[in-house]
């Protein structure tokens, strides 16, 4: 489950990095990347759907990537349209920003969440003293 959930969040890095590198002629491609890490990563958490009973990683999991393809449509892609824009006028320009940014903490909430719901089935699974 990390391995698939983390596959999806280094493209979400990367595209965050191009963004704050201000490179924004290969975000398309990211995004791409980031359609097949997602795709691959939702097959891949199939298989361990039932962890010994217990799915709550894997509907956190799905619900992660679900969330990102979402997002990754309605958010990443005109964003990256908007940037890719030389001539993007300041207007246009801080509404892009404020997308970015409520993407930014959306994302990070999301982290937050999968990492709780991992520690969680973790201390599950710890001998208890």
């Amino acid at each position: 489950m990390t391995l698939s959930f983390f596959r999806v969040e280094a493209q979400i890095r990367n595209y965050l990095g191009v963004i704050g590198r201000s490179h924004a002629d290969s975000l398309d491609i990211i995004l791409t990347d980031m359609r097949d890490a997602i795709i691959e990563s939702k097959k891949e958490i199939a298989e361990y759907a039932d962890f010994d009973g217990k799915d709550d990683l894997y509907e956190e999991t799905l619900f992660y990537l679900s969330e990102i393809e979402t997002e990754m449509n309605e958010t990443l892609k005109p964003l990256a349209a908007k940037l890719e824009n030389e001539f993007l006028d300041e207007r246009d320009y801080r509404d892009a920003q404020k997308d970015l940014d409520k993407f930014e903490k959306l994302h990070q909430r999301m982290v937050e969440d999968f990492f709780e719901t991992k520690r969680q089935l973790i201390e599950e699974y710890l001998p208890e003293d």
